[in-house]
């Protein structure tokens, strides 16, 4: 039995035996493995030739055809990730930043320590950082 995208079929047609999708079929039959779709072009689109007209291939499964509905084959977005990072942790993220850029600039790991330390003393970096990080900046 001939399935046909005019009589209303949709969904993702897949070739179960490689297991990859046959992109803008036209029609299969489950029976005999064939199927005929159109040569996909760049972007998803239908490839036409120089006459205008769509290409068109036809071809038999490897394996089991299937046909995905759309609605099985949509998939929910992931949930939005949380706005910003905790203080401790982008903290954590700028030490490790300003260890690097000294490391590379040839600094010795002590001295980058020390720095660091007179660098958190001196500008009172801490608790700048934590206030800007509860209004919802940085």
């Amino acid at each position: 039995m001939r399935i046909d995208a005019r009589a209303g079929a949709r969904g993702i047609l897949v070739d179960r035996g490689p297991n990859r999708r046959i992109p803008l079929a036209r029609w299969y039959d489950p029976a005999t493995g064939e199927y005929e779709a159109f040569v996909e072009g760049p972007g998803g689109t239908v490839r036409r030739g120089d006459d205008g007209q769509p290409q068109v291939v036809r071809g038999r499964a490897q394996g089991k055809l299937e046909l995905v509905p759309l609605g099985s084959a949509w998939q929910p977005a992931p949930p939005p990730a949380p706005k910003g990072t905790p203080p401790a942790e982008g903290l954590a993220q700028y030490q490790r930043v300003y260890f690097e850029v000294w490391n590379r600039r040839g600094e010795a790991k002590k001295c980058i320590r020390d720095r660091w330390q007179e660098f958190l003393r001196q500008n009172d970096f801490l608790d700048a950082f934590v206030i800007r990080r509860s209004r919802g900046g940085l």
